[in-house]
């Protein structure tokens, strides 16, 4: 019995060691392959994340991971059809991928000079944000869930062509706090009916006949007005919101109680910046508690004060609302007419409580006079 527990302990030893090493041949070649030793290439990007997806309890290879299928998204095509990465939307609208190798050199796509008659629907893309857009971003962040506090790395002078760069939790913290800001952002914009020709208000909008009223909002009436499940959406909205609220907040704390040199910090704040990071803080503080507390925020640089009560854009009261509604009327030269914000909801300037103290001359729409160009007028001058 004592020999097969041996067996047993030995064998799980064994392989927890020869794993470790696998893991780490993963994460150094991955490094070579997406620096580059100072000149990272597209092809090398999509190599090292490769690799780093195959170490999946490394938390440096999670780190690395989290940012490189971030480009992949964007270089890699999907499977089975449809519009399941960026590179997908990209090539749907005309882009097409180019020789370009080198990142710093430029994009790795070149522009049509305009876009073809097929291109994606508003909803199509609305489905991509709501759909793989998300799950990118999910993974992104559960990647970064599997690093700990004391994590440390070092960009070396080689990798990055210039000088050795560290990388903390802090910078972790930041980067979460920006995905989240990134995901707040995408199911925002999926919460709402997107669904419009995006190839003819394209082709308009370059000859300068695209006309606000007649060929979005009368041409597209449920355009910008909340889709079905759209009021879930928008809850999970917010809770990313406070999310990356609460990572921005995290991130800055331990930033600041660094006590080590911050120069070579991949992120540090400048001491001439301190007072502004400070407000900056503050804001985010009374944002969160006004969204945890279902109250108006009072929000302020220090000179004027914004109230501004994002629980009603988020559903929590009379909302949420359809965008739509939020908006001014126009005139047939596209400006908006004074006194008119909040046009759906009876001309209200306060978009229904979100800005409660707004009045309509907050806005600052002055009248404007719309002339329009008439062609026919130099035949009446003309005329005997």
């Amino acid at each position: 019995m004592r020999r097969a527990i041996s067996i047993i302990l030995f064998a799980t030893l064994f392989f927890l060691i020869c794993g470790s090493n696998t893991y780490a041949d993963l994460l150094s070649d991955g490094r070579v392959q997406l620096f580059n030793h100072g000149n990272p290439t597209y092809s090398g990007l999509l190599a090292a994340n490769q690799k780093f997806s195959a170490a999946p309890n490394n938390q440096e290879a999670n780190l690395f991971y989290a940012v490189t299928r971030i480009g992949a998204f964007a270089l890699e095509e999907g499977s089975g059809g449809g519009l399941k990465t960026l590179r997908d939307v990209f090539q749907a609208f005309g882009m097409t991928r180019n020789s370009n190798e080198f990142i710093e050199d430029s994009s790795p796509y070149d522009t049509p000079s305009q876009l073809p008659g097929n291109s994606p629907s508003g909803e199509e893309i609305r489905q991509f944000l709501a759909g793989p857009y998300i799950i990118l971003l999910d993974g992104a962040l559960a990647n970064l869930e599997k690093i700990g506090s004391s994590f440390q790395t070092t960009l070396t002078a080689d990798e990055t062509g210039d000088e050795a760069v560290e990388v903390d939790y802090g910078d972790v913290l930041m980067y979460k706090a920006m995905l989240n800001a990134n995901k707040c952002l995408a199911l925002i914009m999926s919460s709402y009916n997107l669904n419009v020709d995006t190839d003819e208000i394209e082709s308009k909008t370059n000859n300068d006949q695209l006309r606000i009223n007649t060929d979005l909002l009368d041409t597209y009436p449920d355009f910008l007005k909340l889709v079905n499940g759209g009021g879930a959406t928008l809850s999970y909205a917010e809770a990313a919101l406070l999310a990356a609220i609460n990572r921005y907040l995290d991130a800055s704390t331990f930033i600041r109680s660094e006590t080590d040199y911050q120069l070579d910090d991949l992120i540090a704040f400048d001491p001439d910046d301190s007072d502004d990071e400070a407000l900056f803080r503050q804001n985010l503080n009374e944002l969160k508690a006004s969204l945890n507390g279902n109250r108006t925020a009072d929000l302020t640089d220090n000179e004027e004060h914004l109230s501004l009560n994002l629980n009603l854009f988020f559903g929590y009261g009379s909302g949420p609302y359809n965008l739509r509604d939020l908006l001014p009327r126009f005139n047939r030269c596209n400006d908006p007419i004074a006194g008119t914000v909040g046009h759906g909801l009876v001309d209200d300037p306060t978009l229904g409580g979100i800005l409660p103290n707004y009045s309509q001359a907050d806005w600052g729409i002055e009248m404007e006079f719309c002339a329009m160009a008439m062609p026919w007028i130099p035949l009446l001058l003309l005329d005997d």
